[in-house]
Parts: structure tokens; C-alpha cells; sequence
């Protein structure tokens, strides 16, 4: 509650662990934040199949989630876990270009789609994962395709990137990776 209180609105919880933990994980975010935040979470493909992605995310169905984040593997299981649950299915890791874009809307597998610079193949190939997203009425966030920038390494590069995706027409999002995935900070 005291984040609510801050100004955050939103809280993403990392999933796709082992589902009795997350379940409880979730609930307890939930009470502590009460009703006035959105919950988000991130499974990672933690989850597998479809079946089980909807067997956990039904009993989250009273958490109110706002979205989950490639709760399963492959197109073919997102698209059923899709039909099966509630809140909104984001594909991340089964979405890295232009080609599988097109494939997770044949396959009607995601809602939105997060797009990173990097695995698009650079601000084109974002621009591409955006403009099939947007043309299939898909979104991140509940708005328009969002390029999503996971870095360590901001400082010189953050002014010409800034310059260079506000020419594309894009929202940016910046994450800095504390954990140390990408690198030194």
C-alpha cells in the first residue's frame, strides 16, 4: 500500500516458478497493495504447456491481473492458454522479429506483444514488430506497441537513442538491469 501511496500504479511479479508459490506470491501482493494497483506478471515460458498456465491462472482470477506475461512455450500453447484465461496474454520471448509477429496473430496467441530493440534486430525491425502488431489491434500496456529498452549501458548512447525512436514514432520504456544479466553497470 505504501508504493500505491507513493504514485506506482503498477506491479510486475516474476512467475512461473512453481505454482502453489506464485499463487501465494501474487494473493499477497494483492492484499498488500489492495484493490487501487494493477498486477502484472511475467511468467518466462515458466509454465509450459497450456494446460497447466491455465490450471495456475484461474486461481488468480480473483487477483484481478491487468496481464501475463508468455505464460507458456511456443505459439501453439499460448494461443490455447489464450482462449483459457482472463487477463490479457503478452508474448515476449515467442516473439523476437517481423516473422513471428506475423505467426502469433495467425495464431491469435498474445494481445500485445513487447518489443525489444534488440531481439528486433534494431529500431526497423521494432518498427516492423510494431507496425504488425498495430495493425492486428494489438497493444502493450493496454496502449500502443511499446519498444522496450533493457540496458546497462545508457549513458552516451541514452540522448542518440532517444533521438533516433522519437523520429520512429515510438513509446520507450527503460529498464536498468541491477541484476547484472547484461553487464557491468
Amino acid at each position: 500500500a505504501e508504493v500505491i501511496a507513493e504514485g506506482v500504479t503498477t506491479i510486475k511479479v516474476k512467475i512461473g516458478v512453481e505454482a502453489d508459490r506464485d499463487i501465494a506470491v501474487v494473493a499477497a501482493v494483492r492484499q498488500a497493495i489492495g484493490s487501487a494497483g494493477k498486477i502484472r506478471v511475467d511468467a518466462n515460458q515458466g509454465y509450459g504447456d497450456a494446460k497447466t498456465t491455465i490450471e495456475v491462472l484461474r486461481q488468480l482470477d480473483d487477483v484481478g491481473l491487468d496481464y501475463v506475461e508468455q505464460p507458456a512455450i511456443g505459439h501453439i500453447e499460448m494461443a490455447a492458454a489464450r482462449s483459457g484465461v482472463r487477463p490479457r496474454v503478452v508474448a515476449d520471448e515467442s516473439c523476437w522479429d517481423a516473422a513471428e509477429a506475423i505467426d502469433l496473430v495467425r495464431a491469435r496467441a498474445a494481445d500485445c506483444i513487447s518489443i525489444y530493440l534488440a531481439k528486433a534486430g534494431g529500431i526497423c525491425g521494432a518498427r516492423q514488430v510494431a507496425a504488425i502488431a498495430e495493425a492486428a489491434g494489438m497493444a502493450c500496456d493496454g496502449l500502443k506497441p511499446v519498444v522496450a529498452i533493457y540496458s546497462t549501458f545508457l549513458q552516451r548512447a541514452y540522448d542518440q537513442l532517444i533521438h533516433d525512436v522519437a523520429l520512429q514514432n515510438l513509446d520507450v520504456l527503460f529498464g536498468i538491469d541491477r541484476a547484472g544479466l547484461v553487464g557491468e553497470d
